[in-house]
């Protein structure tokens, strides 16, 4: 079995598109047909793949995140502070998961305890919707070097 997550989509496919399709054609291709399956992390990295043709053979099976129903706040005073520094690619980066989780935390007013940071290039939309939760989020574009 496979397990590519999210390396193997269109987007991706896109970047270097030269060297991937030459090493695709020569190499990859052959070990993803002659695998037993693939393995997906969800159905919208199913649906994106390049290699679906390939190799039909396939499941989907979560990270294993599972989602506490009932959190208790964090005791301290002290301010919980969440960075995250990637691509801003909203399914492949895992943002599909974390904004969600993100909205749940503002709408029950974890305001006061987190706040959370996104860094990275806007790679879609994404980033609109960071701008939607006013000071619990922030939003500092792409950074480099000793910013980063």
């Amino acid at each position: 079995m496979i397990v590519f997550h999210g390396s193997a989509s269109a987007d991706n496919a896109s970047k270097v598109k030269k060297k991937k399709k030459i090493a695709n054609l020569m190499f990859f291709n052959k070990i993803i047909s002659a695998s037993k399956g693939v393995i997906y992390l969800n159905k919208n990295e199913h649906e994106k793949s390049v290699f679906k043709k390939i190799n039909d053979s396939y499941s989907i099976i979560p990270n294993g995140v599972n989602y506490p129903s009932n959190v208790n706040r964090y005791p301290n005073e002290k301010l919980i502070n969440i960075l995250f520094i990637s691509r801003l690619d909203y399914y492949g980066k895992g943002l599909d998961v974390l904004i969600p989780v993100v909205n749940r935390l503002y709408v029950e007013g974890w305001e006061k305890t987190m706040k959370f940071t996104f860094c990275g290039n806007a790679y879609d939309d994404t980033y609109k919707k960071l701008l939607e939760y006013g000071s619990f989020v922030n939003y500092l574009g792409f950074v480099s070097g000793k910013e980063k």
